[in-house]
């Protein structure tokens, strides 16, 4: 291979990475933009949240908000909400209530913490990238008193990615 090919490639290569560089920028930035335009609504709704509900980071905005459901929800962040509580919808008030959660990395803090805590829902939450949804699951008074002393429990064991499972 000559001297001259081998650079032609090399050329190619790099133009092509930076492209798809540029190119996955200009959707982040795009993304954000369209997020932002869509928060602009100042609402006064208000959102109950109950022991239990959990709590769903989307990280895009375009597919949370896309009519493809199949399609709205990239990998993100989940938490089990431990308290009841009512918040407002864009000056949510998430640094009071506390979530059990186990995720392998904790962005406030910026480190790996592969273990079950409980931390205030601000700390993985209020630095989300993309939306946040809540799934409300309507336990009994006796099942939430059961989730809050599993999550005692557990806390601070460990939590492993790949485990397997046993449960139903």
């Amino acid at each position: 291979m000559s001297k001259h090919r081998r650079k032609r490639i090399k050329k190619v290569f790099l133009y092509t990475l930076g492209t798809i560089a540029l190119i996955y920028i200009l959707f982040y930035s795009v993304d954000r933009m369209y997020g932002r335009h869509v928060n602009q609504k100042n609402s006064k709704e208000t959102i109950s949240i109950e022991c239990g509900d959990i709590i769903y980071k989307v990280t895009s905005f375009m597919m949370a908000d896309s009519q493809y459901p199949h399609c709205g929800s990239l990998p993100g962040h989940l938490g089990i909400f431990l308290s009841d509580t009512t918040i407002s919808v864009f000056n949510n008030g998430l640094d009071k209530m506390l979530v059990a959660e186990s995720s392998l990395f904790n962005i406030k803090e910026k480190k790996i913490m592969p273990v079950l805590r409980i931390n205030p829902a601000e700390n993985n939450y209020s630095y989300a990238v993309g939306r946040l949804l809540v799934i409300k699951t309507h336990m009994s008074d006796n099942q939430k008193k059961k989730l809050q002393e599993y999550v005692k429990l557990n806390c601070g064991k460990p939590y492993r990615l790949l485990a397997k499972k046993n449960d139903s």
